[in-house]
């Protein structure tokens, strides 16, 4: 192999990054830049990114109470909001805007808060299992009516 840099033969180049170019050089040559790790050709993205899948028909809510209770666990465990948000990849602003006012937060930060202070923020909204209506008729059936019942 050639050394992109002095065109020296050698049995085993280096990666190395000299002023913002890669290049394939020899041990000598590799101190005027920086090492490069390399990825392993059997990396796959997919395997190291954990996506969240929000299903819009489950019936998962944020706790009403979700600031307090991200707050006291904070607190407890004795880290600032300036960290808490370095380790979710959001603003201090933001975690300030939860914890003091109650701000919206959605279900995919609500399940990295989770996830990083191990509470639980989710809870099942119950309002749309209250009536149950048929598909093919205006009002309520008996059939209705006792699958309602059966449910209590």
């Amino acid at each position: 192999m050639q050394c992109d840099m002095c065109g020296k033969t050698v049995e085993s180049l280096k990666k190395v990054q000299i002023e913002g170019v890669l290049m394939n050089v020899c041990f000598d040559c590799s101190r005027f830049g920086s090492s490069v790790k390399s990825i392993p050709k059997s990396f796959n993205r997919s395997t190291y990114v954990k996506r969240a899948y929000v299903n819009p028909d489950d019936n998962i809510v944020v706790k009403s109470n979700a600031g307090v209770l991200i707050k006291q666990k904070r607190e407890s465990l004795g880290i600032k909001q300036e960290d808490l948000a370095k380790m979710l990849s959001e603003k201090a602003s933001t975690i300030h805007k939860i914890e003091s006012s109650g701000a919206h937060i959605d279900l995919t930060l609500a399940r990295k808060i989770q996830r990083i202070l191990k509470i639980n923020l989710l809870s099942e909204d119950k309002k749309s299992d209250d009536v149950v209506t048929s598909s093919n008729s205006d009002g309520l059936t008996l059939g209705d009516i006792i699958k309602q019942k059966m449910r209590k």
